[in-house]
């Protein structure tokens, strides 16, 4: 059986992760239906005091739409999982292409599983060689009470570490900034220590957490390429 090489594995991953941001998209369009039904969003009753259904919404579109949320959701949140499943792959197959010799299934099963990320580990690295770390993604635009925005990120700011990545791990081959956003979103609600570079030479730890708040995504910035 012919095995994928790291190119075929992150071209597949950017696919995934398109179609995640799709859905993403739909959620979002979705919710603003519920949003002009008089904001009842997922979960206010739908039956007035009197037993009878309301009158001032319409009943089937928000039950039909609060369902597709539902779907759409469920259908995001697998392929979440699909994603990291592929990164775990991509990095390994990338690792055995940089090697000169082809390990054993035990030594592969090895180094899969200690490239794979510990549940409830803290995300921590040493401090030294920062100056040598290339930036992967540049901090494009922050909004206002975002988790991003409570971690003291501004806009400007170049990544150089999110947690254990950093540009060697979000190269095109390893899948780009997608990469990055399937890092993110394992680690939701889960602090990352975010270095980056900002006036110069000078760099900066920052603790950030992933979280869900009133705005889109989990960090409530915009990254982009650093030739972007």
């Amino acid at each position: 059986m012919t095995v994928p090489s790291s190119a075929d594995l992150a071209a597949a991953l950017k696919t995934l992760i398109a179609q995640r941001d799709a859905l993403e998209a739909e959620i979002l369009d979705l919710l603003e239906i519920l949003k002009a039904q008089g904001n009842v969003g997922m979960t206010a009753p739908l039956v007035g005091a009197d037993g009878f259904p309301r009158a001032d919404v319409d009943v089937y579109t928000v039950r039909h739409t609060r369902a597709e949320v539902i779907r759409k959701r469920n259908d995001a949140k697998a392929l979440t999982d699909r994603i990291e499943s592929e990164l775990h792959e991509l990095h390994r197959v990338a690792q055995l292409e940089r090697t000169t010799t082809i390990p054993t299934p035990q030594a592969q099963n090895e180094s899969a599983a200690a490239a794979a990320p510990i549940p409830g580990a803290a995300d921590h690295g040493d401090d030294a060689g920062l100056a040598s770390l290339a930036p992967m993604a540049r901090i494009d635009a922050v909004a206002p009470e975002s988790p991003a925005s409570a971690a003291g990120l501004v806009t400007g700011d170049l990544l150089l570490r999110v947690g254990r990545l950093t540009a060697v791990d979000t190269a095109p081959t390893m899948g780009g900034l997608g990469a990055l956003g399937a890092y993110v979103q394992q680690h939701k609600n889960r602090p990352l220590a975010v270095v980056v570079r900002r006036a110069g030479p000078s760099h900066c730890t920052l603790q950030l957490t992933p979280k869900e708040w009133d705005g889109r995504g989990l960090l409530g910035c915009h990254i982009v390429p650093t030739d972007a």
